[in-house]
Parts: structure tokens; sequence; C-alpha cells
């Protein structure tokens, strides 16, 4: 909206009747999806797939809503998970290279880029 040539002149008019046309849309929509509702609900199949549907949508609610707790403390408190970042570094300089005196199961196949 901010990058449409609308002019100075009765800019707050405008934007109120955008919104306004964007309301009436969003009511019109919502009119149709009630009568559309009201009427499947006369249907045998609505109490499976609202009965499916309903937990489907909680189980999808309790989901988001941990994953936005996990990120939410790795933000505010990123010192009480096991793995600060600091530490990473140093773990992987701690770690013991393992270099394999014997062939690596497979390695047969290994295609040679020469």
């Amino acid at each position: 909206m901010q990058q449409l040539p609308l002019g100075d002149e009765g800019i707050i008019l405008r934007i109120l009747l955008f919104n306004f046309g964007i309301k009436l849309g969003q009511i019109g929509e919502l009119c149709i999806l009630l009568a559309l509702l009201y009427k499947w609900r006369r249907a045998k199949s609505f109490l499976q797939i609202s009965f499916a549907s309903n937990h489907a949508i909680t189980a999808a609610g309790v989901f988001f809503f941990l994953m936005q707790m996990h990120g939410y403390e790795h933000t505010m408190n990123p010192d009480e998970f096991g793995f600060p970042e600091e530490n990473h570094f140093h773990a992987h300089e701690a770690m013991d290279v393992v270099t394999p005196t014997t062939p690596l199961p497979g390695s047969e196949y290994l295609v040679d880029p020469e």
C-alpha cells in the first residue's frame, strides 16, 4: 500500500475506504462459508470429518506452541541448554579423529575421481 502512487490529498479517506472494502469482502466470504457449513452439517460425513479435523488442528496447535516455546527458551536462556554456542568449537577440538587402518565396508565400490 505504501508503494502505490496515491497522492497526498484525501489519503485518510482512501485508506479507510480500502479497509472498508477488505472488511466487506471478508464478511461476504464468511456468509458463504456459513451457508456451506450449515448445509454440510446435515450430511452423514460431517461427524467423521469434523472429529478428525478438530483433533488434527489441536495437535498442530500443540506442536506449534511447543516449537515456539522451544525457540523462545533458546533465545532467552541459551546457557541453560546442554550445549552453549561457545562450547561448540571446543567440543569438536576434543573429539578424537579416528583413522581406519582397515578399509571401511563398501569402500571397494568407491570410484576414484582420477
